[in-house]
């Protein structure tokens, strides 16, 4: 049998109706060189016999079945040392890989040898397979090293069923493709901040995925404990990335809060006026040593986050206030915001 070029790594715990669907789209890739490690993770509903099932009738998956439910970090690493690949993808159970998804992000892999770690824009649908409403439709993702960068102080850049990772990018550094198994959700979110120290990160523009929001998701039903989690790896983090001015506790769930957009930002009551202002003076100190990328991306992100809640969330004095403040500072980026999301 050809040796693979892509390694897929899938577990499943109870997928349901989604399930099929997601295994029919990698079947479909463009790009036919694959194996599928997939893992049922003490399915109970059916899962397990559709999985089975699956693996007989395609020489190219390789079942792999947990006596107990042990969870997505564990699982996945359990079978990582299994790929027989030169690339590593991930894919959810639930989420939908469109058909040249393999193909475009190897031609990526292809043009730039230096990277290491490639995602890709998503576009959302819903648990019928419907697009979700246009403003939550598709992501605003960042595109290069610098930008992924950037925004790691603030939130997850990186859609974990989009990923795809070179090994060898992972070898040279001295890393491995593994969870840290105490965190129950933002597993990756903590992953990428280990790997992107040593390894180079791109996005995708293109949406590669249709990426199901529902309420069986993981993100859906854990959205605390997924909270406490990001401040974990934000943490982290700003240390890393800030040393000294890195961010405290206080700040640090207000950049989450802000970043989000969703109902902490409610719940906590934080002065984004403030807040924009801490973001903006750290741009600033980037901009004076000589880091003027950083310091864009920073920036443009924040600009982003202000016209999202200019646009859906106007009520707001201060945020009228901190719009005004930035059209006196910056009024063609303001302007480029807005354009964007129009």
């Amino acid at each position: 049998m050809e040796s693979p070029l892509v390694t897929i790594l899938m577990s499943v715990k109870d997928g349901g109706p989604f399930f099929g669907m997601a295994l029919r789209s990698i079947q479909e890739q463009t790009m036919e060189n694959w194996e599928l490690l997939l893992v049922d993770d003490g399915s109970t509903e059916g899962s397990l016999q559709r999985a089975r099932d699956f693996a007989a009738a395609e020489p190219r998956v390789r079942l792999i079945e947990n006596e107990t439910n042990i969870g997505l970090a564990a699982s996945l690493n359990r079978v990582v040392d299994l790929a027989r690949a030169p690339f590593l993808a991930r894919m959810d159970a639930d989420d939908v890989s469109l058909p040249h998804r393999l193909e475009k992000q190897l031609q990526h892999f292809a043009a730039d040898p230096d990277l290491g770690l490639l995602g890709s824009n998503i576009q959302r649908i819903n648990r019928h397979g419907w697009n979700m409403p246009w403003r939550l439709r598709v992501s605003n993702v960042p595109l290069t090293h610098t930008e992924i960068h950037a925004q790691m102080l603030f939130r997850n850049p990186i859609f974990h069923p989009t990923v795809m990772v070179r090994r060898s990018a992972l070898d040279q550094a001295g890393l491995k493709f593994q969870y840290d198994e105490t965190f129950d959700t933002s597993q990756d979110y903590e992953l990428w901040a280990r790997l992107i120290q040593k390894v180079k990160f791109a996005n995708v523009a293109e949406p590669l995925v249709l990426y199901r929001k529902h309420t069986g998701a993981i993100t859906s039903k854990s959205t605390d404990r997924q909270y406490a989690n990001g401040l974990r790896v934000q943490r982290y983090y700003s240390q890393y990335f800030l040393g000294d001015l890195a961010w405290t506790e206080q700040e640090m769930q207000m950049l989450r809060a802000f970043s989000r957009g969703r109902r902490e930002n409610d719940r906590l009551g934080h002065d984004y006026y403030e807040l924009c202002q801490t973001i903006l003076r750290f741009e600033r100190q980037c901009a004076e040593q000589g880091d003027r990328e950083t310091a864009q991306s920073i920036s443009d992100f924040v600009m982003r986050r202000v016209v999202y809640y200019c646009l859906f969330k106007l009520y707001r004095p201060r945020i009228i206030k901190l719009l005004l403040t930035l059209i006196r500072a910056r009024r063609s980026e303001v302007v480029r915001s807005f354009r964007q999301r129009a």
